[in-house]
């Protein structure tokens, strides 16, 4: 359907290149994104994520009359997800994600409810200095993040 998107799980193969096949689609239809890579599943946010903050960023022209002109330049989502409770088994996708993504400041894709809203899939970086990962006790660590939108 238009304005849908997939989201296909494969077996990791040791390969080079990977055919995709689609069929159904009218002729000469635009195929918006296409992302082939490295994916992790984590649990449920907690209580208090805001999946639609949006942050207005540019100038305030104050005139002499008091009168305030607002220069909207662009819009950008901020979030700020956060998990209490990662298992023992995902902390190394998770440390993986840290070291090569986070740290690093590189974008990654953040779909943070995947199976009821596939289309809310926004490109974010970490935007705070580090990206801690404690532990809450001996089988669990929490993980918070604060996401910029890449524009």
């Amino acid at each position: 359907p238009a304005n849908a998107s997939l989201i296909a799980q494969f077996q990791p193969v040791n390969a080079v290149r990977a055919t995709l096949t689609i069929w159904g689609l009218p002729a000469r239809s635009t195929i918006p994104e296409l992302f082939l890579g490295n994916a992790i599943k984590m649990p449920f946010l907690e209580l208090g994520f805001d999946p639609y903050h949006e942050v207005s960023t540019g100038q305030n022209f104050l005139s002499e009359s008091g009168r305030e002109y607002p220069q909207l330049r662009y819009r950008k989502m901020e979030l700020a997800p956060r998990w209490a409770y990662i298992d023992k088994l995902s902390w190394p996708n998770v440390i993986n994600l840290i070291e090569n993504a986070l740290e690093l400041k590189n974008p990654v894709w953040f779909s943070w409810c995947p199976a009821t809203l596939p289309n809310e899939t926004y490109l974010m970086r970490n935007n705070a200095k580090s990206a801690p990962f404690p532990y809450v006790n001996a089988m669990y660590r929490s993980l918070s993040l604060q996401l910029v939108e890449v524009l």
